[in-house]
C-alpha cells in the first residue's frame, strides 16, 4: 500500500502488479496494385507509412486483398521494412490456375501456400517454391528471408514497401483491394490499483506519475512517465506503462507513485513507500486437456493421446511423437529402448511395399533401411558409425566406405563423367579368384579392362593402350655413373641386369638408348621397388596390411598409416629412378650424336661412336642402334630423333674370327676403362694418406 496525508493507493494483490500487454495496430494502403503482363507492377513499390508503435515489434501480419491473376505462379512479392529487413512473401505458388477474389493473410506458423492448383483465401506462411530470387530494382537485392521473425525486435516505425513483380510474360492481374500490415508489440505493461482519499474510493479522474528506481530508497532514477486524466472508477484504475529497453535486466526494481486528484488540480503528492515490482504469474491452457486447436483451424495443432503420445498435425499419434503435415511425408519420430540401447526412429510414409526408415541408435550409429510396415520388418541397408565409417551390406564397417555383397558401379550420364578422387592411396581389395573389371552397358556386360586373379595379375584390355610416351623400354641398373637420357648403352658383361655407356665405335654389345619419354617400362614395378630399399619395402608391406583392415587398428591409426604409405611410395619411386634407367629397345627416342665423324641424313643407320654415349653414321657392317629420323650437320655433339631398331646391319652377321675380333676389341675397350678407374682409385688412396 502507498499512503500520504490521507491519500492511499492499494495495489491489486498487495504488490505492484505489472502484466505484459500485447497491443496490435493495423495500417493499410487500399490503392489497387496493377500487375503487368511481365515485370514490376504499376506501383513499385506500394508503400505504407507506420507511426506510433510504442515498442519493439513482436509479430507482423500482412494481408493482400482481392488478388486476381491468370497465372499466380508468375507472382513474386517482396516485403521490405524501414531498416532494410526483407522477406519474400510468395513466389512460384499456385501453378497456372486462374484465381479471382482471393485474399491471402501471411502469418508465421501457418501452412505453406500450395505449389499446385488452386490458391484460395486463407492464412499461410511466406512460401517460395522456386530458386533464389532477385527482384528488379529498385527493390533490394537478395538473398531474402522467409519468416516475419526477421522483423522481430525492430521499432517498426517508418516506411514499409511491398514490391510485386510478374516474372513471366503472357499473364497479368491485380491486387484490387491493396494491402494492410498489422503489428503486435509487448513493451506496454499494465499497472492495476485502487486509489482512495481518507478511505473513500476516488471517482472521476486523476493524474499519476510513475518513477522507476533501482533501490527502495534513494538510488538511481531509471524512468519517469506521467499519465494525465486517467479514468478512476470506484477507486479502480488500469494504467498502461511503457519503459525503455533494458531497464528490466533481472535485478530488483521499485516503483514510486505521485498522484493528484482531481486531474489538473494542485500539486502531485508522492506516496510512500516505494513498491517492489513483481511479475504477474499467468498460465496458458489449451481448450481441453488433450487438444490445442487455434481458432479457425479445423485440425488440432497438437494432440496428447491417452498413452501420453504426442501428435502434431494428427489426432491419433501412434508413437511417442508423431509429426504430419500437408507438405511433408515424414512421420513418426519415436524414442525408446532397443535391446538396451537408446534409439530414435523416423519412418517415411509411402506407397511402396517397403517404406524408408531411419534409426539413430546407441552407441552412436545411423542406420538406414526399409520396413514392411511402420515399426515392423526393418531391414538395414546402410550404416554410418560415429567414427565416420560407412557400411553398405555390413553393420560394422572398418573403413571409410565398405561394401559387402554387392558392386560399386560408376556410371556416366550424357557428357558428365563419374570420378573417384582421393588424396591418398586408393585400394580395390577383392577375394581370391575374383577379377577387377571396368565394364559398360546396361548390365555391365561389355568388359573393357580387367585385372585377372593370381600373383601375376594379368591385365586385359579391349582396345589400344594410348600414351603420350614415344618408346617401349626395359629397366636396367646403371653400371656407368650419371647415365643420361639420350645416351647409347651396351651390355655390361657378367651382369645381365646392368648396362653401361658405350665408349668405342661399333660397340659389339650395343643394344639401346636411355629413354626420354617411355610409354611402357618393363621390370620397374614392385620387385624393383623392394630391391632398392628392402627395409622401407618391409615397412610398406606392414602399413598396407593395416590400411586394408588387418588387425584391430583404429580408423585413425589406419588413416595415419595411409598417409605414411603415400610417403613411402614417393620415396621408393625416387630411389628406383636413381637405381634403374629405362632403356628404349623400340620406338622414337631423342639420341645424342657426334658430327665430327660425319654428317647424318634422315634414314642413315647409326652405331656407337668413339665419343662415350654418342651415336654416329654407320659406314661398315656392325651393331646398329637404329635409323636417323632427321639430319644433323653439326661439327660436334648434338641431339636428333631416331627410330630405335637395335641389331646387326651391313651384311651377314660375323662368324668365327670376325666375331672374335669384334668381341676382343670391345673387351679391350672395357679393360682400358677398368684400368683407368683403377688408376684413379689408387691416386685417391694416395691423396688420403
Amino acid at each position: 500500500m502507498f499512503a500520504r496525508r490521507g491519500i492511499e493507493l492499494l495495489c491489486i494483490g498487495g504488490a505492484a502488479l505489472l502484466t505484459p500487454f500485447a497491443s496490435a495496430q493495423t495500417f493499410s494502403n487500399s490503392a489497387p496494385i496493377i500487375v503487368a503482363d511481365s515485370g514490376p507492377a504499376g506501383v513499385y513499390p506500394s508503400e505504407i507509412n507506420v507511426t506510433g508503435l510504442s515498442g519493439p515489434v513482436d509479430s507482423v501480419v500482412v494481408k493482400l486483398r482481392n488478388i486476381q491473376h491468370t497465372r499466380p505462379s508468375d507472382l513474386d512479392i517482396l516485403l521490405v521494412g524501414p531498416g532494410g529487413e526483407r522477406i519474400l512473401l510468395m513466389s512460384d505458388c499456385g501453378a497456372d490456375c486462374d484465381i479471382s477474389g482471393v485474399t491471402i493473410t501471411f502469418r508465421d506458423g501457418r501452412p505453406f501456400l500450395p505449389s499446385a492448383c488452386t490458391l484460395t483465401s486463407g492464412e499461410f506462411r511466406p512460401t517460395n517454391f522456386g530458386a533464389a530470387k532477385t527482384m528488379p530494382a529498385p527493390a533490394p537485392a537478395g538473398p531474402y528471408g522467409f519468416a516475419f521473425a526477421n522483423f522481430s525486435g525492430t521499432s517498426g516505425n517508418g516506411t514499409w514497401a511491398l514490391y510485386v513483380n510478374d516474372d513471366s510474360s503472357g499473364d497479368g492481374g491485380t491486387v484490387s483491394g491493396g494491402w494492410e500490415i498489422s503489428f503486435t508489440t509487448s513493451s506496454t505493461l499494465l499497472y492495476q490499483g485502487q486509489l482512495t482519499t481518507a478511505g473513500v474510493p476516488v471517482d472521476g479522474s486523476a493524474d499519476l506519475e510513475f518513477s522507476l528506481f533501482d533501490s527502495p530508497t534513494g538510488g538511481q532514477l531509471l524512468s519517469t512517465q506521467t499519465i494525465a486524466g486517467l479514468s478512476v472508477d470506484d477507486g479502480l484504475f488500469t494504467a498502461p506503462l511503457t519503459f525503455p529497453d533494458g531497464v528490466f535486466d533481472g535485478r530488483a526494481r521499485w516503483l514510486e507513485i505521485a498522484t493528484r486528484s482531481p486531474a489538473g488540480a494542485g500539486a502531485f503528492v508522492t506516496l510512500t513507500p516505494r513498491q517492489l515490482i513483481t511479475p504477474a504469474t499467468f498460465a496458458l491452457r489449451a481448450a481441453s486437456s488433450q487438444n490445442l486447436q487455434p481458432p479457425g483451424v479445423a485440425t488440432p495443432a497438437l494432440t496428447v493421446a491417452s498413452n501420453a503420445a504426442v501428435g502434431i498435425g494428427t489426432t491419433e499419434p501412434g508413437m511417442s511423437l508423431e509429426v504430419t503435415g500437408p507438405l511433408t511425408y515424414y512421420s513418426g519420430v519415436n524414442s525408446g529402448v532397443d535391446a538396451g540401447a537408446s534409439w530414435a526412429y523416423l519412418h517415411a510414409n509411402g506407397t511402396e511395399p517397403t517404406d524408408p526408415a531411419l534409426i539413430w541408435s546407441s552407441p552412436a550409429r545411423l542406420r538406414l533401411g526399409a520396413e514392411t510396415a511402420r515399426g515392423a520388418g526393418f531391414v538395414e541397408r546402410m550404416t554410418i558409425r560415429a567414427d565416420g565409417n560407412v557400411g553398405i551390406g555390413t553393420a560394422n564397417p572398418s573403413d571409410r566406405l565398405q561394401i559387402v555383397g554387392g558392386n560399386l558401379v560408376l556410371e556416366s550420364s550424357g557428357s558428365f563423367a563419374r570420378a573417384i578422387r582421393n588424396a591418398g592411396t586408393l585400394i580395390a581389395s577383392y577375394g581370391i579368384g575374383s577379377t577387377f573389371l571396368v565394364a559398360e552397358g546396361a548390365s555391365q556386360s561389355l568388359v573393357r579392362f580387367a585385372i585377372a586373379p593370381g600373383r601375376d595379375a594379368d591385365i586385359l584390355g579391349d582396345g589400344p593402350f594410348v600414351s603420350n610416351g614415344l618408346d617401349f623400354a626395359e629397366a636396367f641398373k646403371s653400371a656407368s655413373a650419371d647415365l643420361e637420357p639420350g645416351e647409347l648403352v651396351a651390355l655390361s658383361l657378367g651382369d645381365w641386369q646392368s648396362c653401361r655407356r658405350t665408349e668405342t665405335a661399333y660397340d659389339a654389345h650395343l643394344f639401346g638408348v636411355v629413354s626420354t619419354r617411355p610409354s611402357f617400362i618393363a621390370g620397374m614395378s614392385f620387385e624393383a621397388r623392394a630391391a632398392v630399399d628392402p627395409e622401407l619395402a618391409r615397412e610398406r608391406a606392414m602399413l598396407q596390411d593395416m590400411v586394408l583392415g588387418a588387425g584391430d587398428a583404429t580408423q585413425e591409426a589406419r588413416d595415419r598409416a595411409g598417409l605414411r604409405l603415400a610417403e613411402i611410395d614417393a620415396a621408393l619411386s625416387e630411389k628406383v629412378k636413381k637405381a634403374y634407367r629405362p632403356i628404349a629397345l623400340s620406338g622414337r627416342v631423342p639420341t645424342k650424336v657426334d658430327g665430327q665423324f660425319g654428317s647424318i641424313r634422315a634414314g642413315d643407320r647409326l652405331t656407337s661412336s668413339p665419343t662415350p654415349g654418342h651415336a654416329m653414321k654407320q659406314s661398315r657392317p656392325g651393331m646398329c642402334v637404329g635409323v636417323a629420323l632427321e639430319d644433323f650437320n653439326g661439327a660436334g655433339p648434338g641431339m636428333i630423333m631416331i627410330l630405335v631398331q637395335p641389331g646387326w646391319h651391313g651384311g651377314a652377321a660375323p662368324h668365327g674370327d670376325a666375331v672374335e675380333t669384334a668381341t676382343l676389341a670391345t673387351e679391350l675397350a672395357e679393360l682400358r676403362r677398368l684400368k683407368a678407374e683403377l688408376h684413379e682409385l689408387i691416386a685417391n688412396q694416395a691423396l688420403r694418406r
